[in-house]
């Protein structure tokens, strides 16, 4: 049923068109903006689809430039056919919407407006208030939220928290405006770094270890805005510098882990040339940091041992202290993924056995306020103490498990586990203490339990980290290798792999992790036969080794399957070549005395491909 719109009908809803804005109405769909425009109208317009859309493109979708269309729309005998500017008859601004839009608020407003556009994200009242350099929230809620609400340029977000977020068809307009006209803007710039270091500085405040879910769902909520703080900061570091070095040297589980972008590496970097120029202590723990994201952001651990070195330089000079264990451990993980296990090994033991003396140390401090609160600072000190201790317990487990020394691994994870459930309660990282656990009993033979622990470190990790993550990614693949093993799910575990591969395309491929997606992946086409598929994985998985610089016996025994994979696809040549670049390998590593039994089972395997390809060979010469 259509409603006529008599003139005076019309006036009076005109008159009360501010009635509408105060009811908060979203913008429509575009189906929704043809039925009301129709509606109002009082007859079906006929109008093309294209004139339709060219409509709904001006209008923005808002019910009140809508009604004014309809209203017109219905005084008009002769309605426009044409796809080419279709309200030119309506007598309508011939301005692009947005501008329409913005033309109908005020200049402050639409200052305001332009500001709030410096968020990538969503955001909070607070952080409005502060980056529109307002006294108080309710301030800011009144004379710019409520007015840019009212008039659906912002919407509001179904969440506990009451969030903003700028309208998406204003978003990208808003942006472009913002480059144009406040590009020099250096006020709202500082603005909203100083409030999102604050922020994240609340988060890794040894109070908030107590409410950590929390925070840490308000973490990833605020993620895209503090990505920009990141990219940001470099600009802010002058008249900021203690604030941003707190954030620095006490958030880098947030920033190394949960944001492994590029954003992150300039963002030490940075820090590391700002420091520079205020003691030795700060450059070397920020060169630690930098060389600690380098390598686990962006795999590029030669570099992040040049930045530990120098680091040593700046810290060694003072004496023991939690700041070079940590650095320790840095360097022995480097080592550790070259495949030098000995040197590993020694690096963490020497890290650990600090660690263990500036804890005697700390605890003699702590006795002497038996009974009564702890001061702040002491309180900081233990969180980072513990902190560090449970991650260098973690990289020895990972150790013994590589030398084959199970019982030796589990008890250093578990170790690592109490600490972290006692310091942090629920937390990411005890979704990875299950992860290394699950790999120490795979290795140890029993997948049952392997795939046990691998699932609940995914489910784990799911609650906490809701942005592309490696920390995720590697519990999808060991979900995803255990249920091909234990379960014998190819299907399930192959789309495991692609979520994997998913996120590690969204974080940039060149990394290893890429390579033992691929890797994996080969494995379970290999499982089922599919051999094509399986040579083109285990070619990738040889690349993505090689590029990233893993140890010379992951790469050996990528080979070799490569090379059984070409084999079965009566590729001989190809086979025998792939076959005797892993024997090469594993014959040095076992001059190197790396691992001889590990080094020896690869090098028999490979021996017998290729005596089998002989055997094949000689077979066919005979027919």
């Amino acid at each position: 049923m259509f409603v006529i719109f008599t003139t005076q009908v019309r006036i009076d809803f005109v008159r009360n068109l501010s009635m509408i804005e105060r009811r908060n109405i979203p913008p429509l769909s575009f189906e929704e903006s043809i039925e009301l425009v129709n509606i109002v109208a009082g007859t079906d317009t006929n109008l093309s689809e294209t004139c339709y859309m060219e409509i709904f493109k001006q209008t923005g979708g808002l019910p009140r430039k809508l009604i004014e269309v309809g209203c017109k729309l219905q005084q008009m005998t002769d309605l426009p056919r044409s796809p080419q500017d279709p309200l030119s008859h309506l007598n309508l601004s011939p301005l692009s919407a947005e501008l329409w839009i913005l033309n109908d608020i005020s200049k402050y407003l639409r200052n305001d407006l332009l500001t709030l556009s410096y968020f990538p994200g969503s955001f909070s009242a607070e952080a409005a208030t502060a980056i529109l350099g307002s006294q108080k929230a309710s301030f800011a809620k009144h004379d710019v939220l409520s007015p840019l609400h009212s008039h659906c340029l912002i919407s509001t977000e179904d969440t506990p928290m009451h969030r903003f977020a700028i309208q998406p068809f204003l978003r990208h307009f808003l942006e472009e405006l913002y480059l144009l006209y406040r590009n020099s803007d250096a006020k709202t710039r500082n603005r909203f770094c100083v409030f999102f270091a604050h922020l994240l500085k609340q988060m890794t405040h040894m109070e908030v270890y107590e409410r950590h879910g929390e925070r840490f769902s308000l973490f990833t909520m605020e993620v895209d805005n503090i990505q920009k703080l990141l990219l940001e900061a470099v600009h802010c570091l002058d008249e900021n510098y203690d604030l941003f070095f707190d954030v620095a040297y006490n958030a880098e589980y947030y920033i190394t882990n949960l944001l492994p972008k590029k954003e992150s590496v300039d963002f030490y970097e940075s820090m590391c040339n700002a420091a520079r120029r205020r003691s030795k202590r700060h450059y070397g723990i920020m060169l630690s940091s930098f060389g600690q994201v380098l390598a686990f952001a962006q795999n590029r651990r030669a570099e992040a041992y040049q930045q530990y070195m120098k680091a040593l330089d700046c810290l060694r000079p003072s004496g023991e202290s939690t700041d070079l264990a940590w650095l320790y451990s840095h360097i022995g993980y480097v080592w550790h993924e070259s495949g030098k296990f000995k040197k590993a090994e020694r690096y963490f033991t020497i890290s650990l056995r600090m660690l263990r003396r500036q804890n005697k140390m700390l605890s003699r401090h702590e006795s002497q306020y038996s009974g009564l609160s702890l001061p702040i600072g002491l309180r900081q000190d233990r969180i980072i103490l513990n902190r560090s201790i449970s991650s260098v317990l973690s990289s020895l487990g990972l150790l013994y498990n590589h030398i084959d020394n199970y019982q030796k691994s589990i008890e250093c994870h578990e170790e690592a586990m109490e600490v972290r459930k006692q310091l942090f309660g629920l937390h990411p990282s005890i979704g990875a203490g299950y992860n290394n656990l699950c790999l120490v009993y795979d290795r140890a033979g029993q997948r049952g339990k392997a795939l046990e622990y691998a699932k609940k470190g995914l489910q784990i990790k799911r609650i906490f980290v809701k942005q592309p993550s490696n920390t995720v990614l590697v519990s999808l693949l060991n979900v995803a290798l255990f249920t091909h093993t234990i379960e014998d799910d190819s299907d399930k575990s192959l789309g495991y792999l692609d979520e994997a591969y998913q996120i590690r395309e969204s974080l940039g491929l060149q990394h290893s992790l890429t390579g033992v997606i691929e890797d994996y992946r080969g494995d379970m086409l290999s499982h089922s036969k599919r051999w094509q598929e399986a040579a083109h994985s285990f070619s990738e998985a040889v690349h993505w080794y090689r590029v990233t610089e893993v140890s010379s016996r992951t790469i050996a025994e990528a080979l070799h399957k490569w090379g059984v994979a070409l084999k079965h696809l009566e590729r001989f040549d190809e086979a025998h070549q792939r076959l005797t670049e892993s024997y090469q390998i594993s014959s040095d590593l076992m001059a190197e005395g790396h691992s001889k039994q590990k080094d020896g089972k690869n090098l028999d395997n490979t021996v017998g491909e290729l005596d089998d390809l002989k055997r094949i060979r000689i077979e066919e010469s005979r027919r």
